[in-house]
């Protein structure tokens, strides 16, 4: 086979991450009832304030009341709801001395977990460093990153080889540390008439000292100055 000049160059790497962004769908989960916030003495023990029962919704964290207005009677653990939001407060009577004093006690949901819901695109990205995977992001995403995709390419020159062609590539790489492209024949292109027929050369040597010696280049002088074959 004829042998060929490869360019060898160092192989140049970078990682891809395939990211997919998410609508995050959370789930909320109720908070402890705070501390008991005194309302005030109603001597009536009535009081108008709130519903008769409440609802939570763990999908969206926010409570909502039930029922007409309702008037907290006179027995010690009459209670009715008010909502607002995320917030709910609980108001309840304690007799003491002949009055009854409100109370109010809040509870505040909170995120009790966070999922991917629907997606919403994705990218391949280098640059990893910004976004944190399966969680939520600053851009209000929930973020997942798939397996690293490693990409190659011709990186710096290091040194010009001789090589039978076909030993390396003609423009790619061997593992991970060289990357060749092939250039011209190392033997230039020389023809003779061998029993009458045209043959092409594609290596010759010639006796120093009485040992072969491969050819790798050859000269040809053109107007006093020498050319490369």
């Amino acid at each position: 086979m004829a042998r060929h000049y490869y360019e060898r160059y160092r192989v140049s790497t970078y990682v891809d991450y395939y990211w997919t962004k998410y609508v995050p769908s959370y789930t909320y989960a109720q908070g402890a009832e705070g501390t008991p916030v005194n309302r005030g003495e109603y001597p009536s023990g009535e009081f108008y304030d709130g519903d008769a029962t409440y609802s939570f919704d763990p999908s969206t964290g926010q409570y909502d009341t039930d029922g007409a207005l309702y008037v907290i009677l006179k027995e010690d653990g009459s209670t009715s709801y008010s909502a607002n939001g995320s917030s709910l407060t609980r108001y309840y009577f304690d007799s003491r001395a002949g009055n009854f004093t409100v109370w109010a006690r809040t509870r505040t949901s909170h995120v009790q977990s966070v999922s991917p819901g629907a997606e919403a695109g994705g990218l391949w990205s280098t640059d990893y460093n910004y976004r944190t995977p399966n969680a939520v992001n600053s851009d209000g995403y929930y973020w997942t990153r798939g397996p690293a995709y490693t990409n190659y390419s011709r990186g710096t020159y290091v040194n010009t080889i001789i090589a039978e062609d076909g030993t390396y590539p003609d423009n790619g790489r061997v593992g991970t540390t060289y990357w060749y492209v092939k250039k011209g024949r190392a033997f230039p292109e020389l023809a003779a008439k061998v029993d009458g027929q045209v043959k092409q050369g594609i290596d010759g040597w010639v006796k120093v000292g009485g040992e072969l010696k491969r050819i790798v280049q050859m000269w040809t002088k053109v107007g006093g100055q020498l050319k490369e074959s």
